[in-house]
């Protein structure tokens, strides 16, 4: 039977187990669904093992063995599946028994992710083409990109100068303002002139009353009240606010342009015409009313409150850095849209795509809709430190104004931790373990069904069971777990685990949540200075399970290699090994 979680039993037999993938995802951050198909047979004795082994390897699996130890092999269609069966059934015939110890626990290696170009003209190329993709009519079930407008044309606005000469033209009318006669992107370009603006005192809305792209000046007043109240939750909050443009808009106050976006399924984004500088000024351009089809989940009103926090924030970050990590840029925004607009509840839909979904995908990878799903990172620190101002946790702040000096993302994250007298590895570690139980340890995780971290297998252990094996995690910032279940295991018995990681340098870590009777009690794994560790709990039938995290919280990166993580870096900590051992003892 093919399942995604399957649970096994610590028999006196041996056996051999074919893992096999199913469809990988389409595309980095969209959820991965694997197919696991497990073949039981005896064991007539080892001298065996190399003849099975020869016939299971010709493209089937592979086999090694401690224990036993499987690890993953080819994608198998349905055919190989059976031959695989096939096999395993003709050895079952002749089998004889022996000693054994429990099944192994594994994990499937992810897809993947995208390598950025080499060059800096190849990024400007790929940031123009991104652009033009994202108001193309093919390529929007494509990039099912709500917001990456905003991303998109601040990648354009910094790297335009390395484009070829024949392209800075169409470049710079992209990133122009859309009034009349200016350029505009190609999402919005006004074709009339413009009416009178809208305008308060910190905020200035821009509109047309003909063509595709009108509003109506009701709309406009509605939309200066949301982006007002907006600018001022921010301003209370300790943030900083936009900058300045001078007399572009025709004053210097915060400009925001209306018109007709459902046509490219965006909702809306900010972008900046300010050629130079770290701290630049921003302006924003909405829907011009959000009653079209695409829009149909939330209210119109709903669509604007949400949109505007979220884009307006990314005003305020490029008031402390337009360089800035994208990746930390699109999730803090994505936080601060439900921290205004807390029953709006639109980012619950990338949830699935970031940390509780893919876990074995970096927190720091700006990928697909990756970096939108890893809002959820920073719930997790502002429910740990609800300290707020003006409504508004203070932590994400203070993660602002680090990166706002000279601090790239994960930086100024582990700093603000250290402040709090934690850790990034401490903080990422607990969180990766918690999310496996995500409607258990967020405040609204239950009412609102968050998606909970899966598992990499559910293992049943019986009386003096081992099992055990070395596992490699692929990318820095992600996890992997195993849920134990005791079998048939009275008072008295325990679990210990150990482990040996990679040397505490690499924040390689463990996390053991013993779990009773719906209590969780977690525990990281103390290790010594060649990163080893181990801990015993209890682990008795219908009292107890252990749910395992074995983490890579890597922050060691060789910046500015043009890649999708923080710094632009490549990670020091990829594809560290660590051994685990599972063992019942009384």
């Amino acid at each position: 039977a093919a399942t995604a979680t399957s649970s096994r039993r610590a028999t006196s037999d041996c056996w051999v187990g074919a893992l096999v993938s199913g469809t990988s995802a389409p595309y980095p951050g969209a959820p991965t669904a694997f197919g696991r198909v497990n073949r039981w047979v005896s064991w007539p004795e080892v001298s065996r093992l190399s003849a099975i082994h020869d016939v299971i390897s010709r493209g089937l699996a592979a086999v090694s063995f401690r224990g036993i130890r499987q690890e993953d092999s080819l994608r198998r269609s349905t055919l190989a599946r059976l031959a695989v069966a096939a096999v395993a059934t003709a050895m079952v015939a002749t089998a004889l028994s022996a000693p054994a110890e429990a099944e192994p626990p594994s994990v499937t290696s992810p897809a993947p992710l995208p390598v950025e170009p080499g060059t800096r003209q190849a990024q400007a190329e790929q940031a123009l083409a991104k652009v033009e993709a994202l108001a193309h009519p093919s390529a929007k079930a494509a990039t099912g990109a709500r917001r990456d407008a905003t991303m998109a044309l601040r990648d354009l606005s910094l790297l335009k100068s390395a484009l070829p000469k024949s392209e800075r033209a169409k470049a710079a009318s992209y990133l122009a303002r859309p009034t009349k006669g200016t350029g505009g992107s190609p999402y919005l370009k006004y074709k009339v002139k413009e009416a009178k603006p809208i305008c308060g005192k910190k905020v200035c809305v821009h509109y047309v009353k003909k063509t595709a792209d009108k509003s109506s000046k009701a709309y406009a007043k509605q939309a200066l009240s949301v982006v007002t109240k907006v600018w001022k939750t921010y301003a209370k909050a300790g943030y900083k606010t936009p900058p300045g443009d001078g007399k572009l808009g025709g004053n210097k106050k915060f400009d925001v342009y209306l018109g007709q976006l459902a046509d490219d399924s965006l909702y809306g984004y900010v972008t900046t015409d300010q050629k130079r500088g770290k701290s630049r000024w921003s302006y924003g351009v909405f829907d011009n009313n959000y009653t079209d089809a695409v829009f149909n989940a939330h209210t119109p009103l709903q669509n604007l409150q949400v949109t505007a926090a979220h884009e307006f924030f990314h005003g305020v970050q490029y008031a402390y850095d337009v360089y800035e990590d994208a990746w930390f840029m699109e999730a803090t925004a994505t936080w601060a849209e439900d921290e205004l607009y807390p029953d709006v509840n639109d980012n619950l839909q990338y949830l699935p795509y970031g940390q509780l979904g893919q876990p074995q995908y970096p927190l720091d990878a700006f990928s697909g809709a990756i970096h939108y799903g890893n809002w959820i990172f920073f719930r997790y620190l502002s429910e740990k430190w609800p300290q707020s101002k003006a409504g508004l946790p203070t932590i994400v702040r203070s993660m602002w104004q680090k990166a706002g000096k000279k601090q790239y993302s994960i930086q100024a994250v582990s700093s603000v931790l250290k402040s709090k007298k934690s850790s990034f590895a401490k903080e990422f570690s607990l969180f990766s373990a918690k999310n496996r139980f995500s409607r258990t340890f967020y405040a609204e995780g239950a009412a609102q069904a968050y998606p909970e971290a899966p598992f990499a297998d559910t293992i049943s252990l019986a009386a003096s069971a081992q099992t055990g094996g070395t596992i490699k995690l692929r990318y820095h910032q992600s996890s992997a777990a195993w849920l134990f279940q005791p079998s048939g295991l009275g008072a008295g018995w325990k679990l210990r685990v150990k482990v040996d990681l990679a040397a505490p340098k690499q924040h390689q870590a463990a996390v053991v949540d013993t779990i009773t009777g719906g209590t969780h009690s977690l525990q990281l794994i103390k290790l010594n200075k060649k990163g080893k560790g181990s801990v015993t709990v209890p682990f008795v039938s219908g009292q107890n399970q252990v749910a395992f995290t074995l983490v890579n919280a890597g922050t060691a990166y060789k910046c500015w290699k043009r890649t999708i993580f923080a710094c632009q870096g490549k990670s020091k900590s990829d594809n560290i090994k660590g051994k685990i051992t599972f063992t019942t003892v009384q």
